[in-house]
């Protein structure tokens, strides 16, 4: 039977932040990821954390909290994908929880992101998932560049369809609104779960961006074929050529709207299709999204292609 530590959550209950942090091996950098969530001015959080059967010191930094009833950790007695350990860190979370975030092992959270995240979803109750601005640092935490997507939320909604705008551990959910796509995480997806979700839910809610810095976000130098850090790295200069597009674009996009959201969503779906091997309804999703929305395809100037898992 796995250890585990149960906690709970603050007496005042609204605006609760339920955060995942899966670990492997984390030791060298885990401390400061969760010394930057104590920092945080919202202080009604409870901490989930997964520790995926570390062989280093990992539990040895995580016993330095034990003290802290806001953590809630389970330790695995055997590696399981990252997937899977998102996954079962949902499984953990309170009823009473009402928003939820991603944290990685070795990100550094700016001391108001949560508490900026929390009003501004007070506040626009139709935006389901909201992201924020990112730094960008190197392996001994030298920030050198940043990740900056355009907080425009319908913008933002048709760009999951061919690129992932934004760092997966800003990403702030409304937990009723997740739970409605099963997993969440989708289990056959190894590299770009998190941009497989949120197309998802794309579908069903807003997504915005919080033009703020959410996160100090860790790039190693990995020459690793498909790493995550190097697929966001390489849209960097789509994002941007894309951010400069934008007041342009609106222009027209009043008049296209409601047509070529119809298209981004069959073309989003279509991706799904292909992905997992309907060919024929991915096909059919094509043809529908460039019947109903020829313009988007012809002003964007780009072919989107599925993306490869």
């Amino acid at each position: 039977m796995p250890q585990f530590y149960k906690s709970n959550l603050m007496s005042d209950k609204s605006n609760a932040v339920g955060v995942i942090l899966t670990v492997f091996n984390g030791e060298r950098h885990l401390k400061s990821t969760i010394n930057s969530l104590l920092s945080q001015s919202h202080s009604n959080w409870i901490l989930y954390i997964v520790e995926n059967a570390s062989i280093d010191n990992t539990r040895k930094v995580l016993q330095l909290y034990n003290e802290d009833t806001r953590l809630n950790i389970e330790f695995l007695s055997e590696n399981i994908s990252r997937t899977c350990a998102l996954n079962y860190g949902f499984k953990l979370i309170s009823p009473e929880v009402e928003y939820v975030m991603i944290l990685d092992d070795d990100d550094i959270l700016e001391p108001k992101w949560m508490e900026h995240a929390v009003d501004f979803l007070n506040k626009e109750e139709d935006i389901g998932v909201l992201g924020g601005w990112a730094h960008v640092m190197d392996e001994n935490g030298n920030k050198y560049d940043a990740i900056n997507a355009p907080a425009y939320p319908e913008l933002i909604n048709e760009m999951f369809s061919y690129t992932f705008p934004v760092v997966h551990s800003s990403l702030f959910f409304r937990k009723n609104i997740v739970d409605l796509i099963p997993g969440p995480y989708d289990i056959n997806v190894s590299i770009g779960q998190d941009w497989d979700l949120c197309i998802k839910l794309s579908m069903i809610t807003k997504i915005c961006v919080l033009d703020k810095y959410s996160i100090s976000w860790r790039r190693y130098d990995k020459s690793i074929t498909g790493d995550p850090g190097n697929f966001l790295i390489s849209r960097m200069d789509k994002l941007n050529s894309l951010t400069n597009g934008v007041k342009c674009a609106k222009s027209f996009q009043s008049y296209f709207k409601n047509r070529n959201r119809r298209g981004v969503e069959n073309l989003a779906i279509a991706l799904l299709n292909f992905r997992d091997g309907n060919y024929l309804k991915s096909i059919y999703r094509v043809l529908l999204s460039i019947y109903q929305s020829p313009f988007s395809i012809i002003f964007n100037n780009k072919i989107i292609k599925p993306r490869q898992f």
